[in-house]
């Protein structure tokens, strides 16, 4: 019995330490993206590529791509934008998970997180926002990534946000936030062989208890 409840123990350890958050360091992710931890909050975000995708398209791709729990990410303090701002973002604009209401004026007013945290933080890029197409034009929120400062007329400092509408062609991508850890690539692996493992104890010996005639 000792020596059993030794090796279940072991295989328990095994799998607990499995599924311990991923380390900090970006890695390569389904479809060419990366994710990374932030620290302070244990919160995973991936920058996930998709060119010219559309707000609407890129908020109903992160579950089917990443999973539960994942969802369009959310900048919601100095801290957290310095962190988000730091992910590679090779590209010239990346989705983020704010929005505007419907036909909403002006251009700085109604904002929202698709989590409905509150809107208060903003890093809006210079002379942004400006629905530059018209009342209620862009009423989608993206991040300029690294290539933005080569567009003119005016600076698009890296990291800073920027209220886009329905023409996506500037879209690189998007990024994406989760509350939950996600495993390492051998993470699965290991559960899976340390539940076998714990099938196989309980199947490989008969019991010895035989009931009293």
């Amino acid at each position: 019995m000792k020596r059993r409840r030794s090796a279940v123990s072991a295989i328990l350890f095994l799998c607990v330490a499995g599924v311990a958050p991923a380390a900090a360091e970006p890695i390569a992710l389904i479809h060419g993206a990366t994710f990374a931890t932030w620290s302070v909050n244990g919160h995973q975000y991936a920058v996930v590529p998709a060119e010219f995708v559309t707000w609407d398209d890129a908020s109903s791709r992160v579950r089917e791509l990443l999973g539960p729990g994942w969802s369009l990410a959310t900048i919601t303090s100095a801290q957290e934008q310095n962190f988000v701002s730091s992910l590679d973002l090779p590209g010239v604009e990346y989705w983020l998970g704010g929005f505007q209401a419907p036909f909403r004026v002006p251009a700085d007013s109604g904002w929202s997180w698709v989590t409905n945290e509150p809107f208060a933080y903003t890093n809006w890029a210079p002379f942004e926002p400006n629905d530059i197409g018209g009342p209620a034009s862009e009423q989608d929120l993206g991040i300029w990534g690294t290539s933005a400062g080569t567009l003119v007329p005016y600076p698009r400092p890296r990291g800073t946000w920027n209220d886009e509408g329905s023409d996506h062609s500037l879209i690189s991508g998007y990024i994406a936030e989760t509350a939950s850890p996600v495993p390492e690539p051998g993470t699965l692996l290991l559960v899976a062989t340390g539940v076998a493992g714990l099938y196989r104890l309980r199947r490989g010996r008969p019991s010895t208890f035989q009931p009293k005639k």
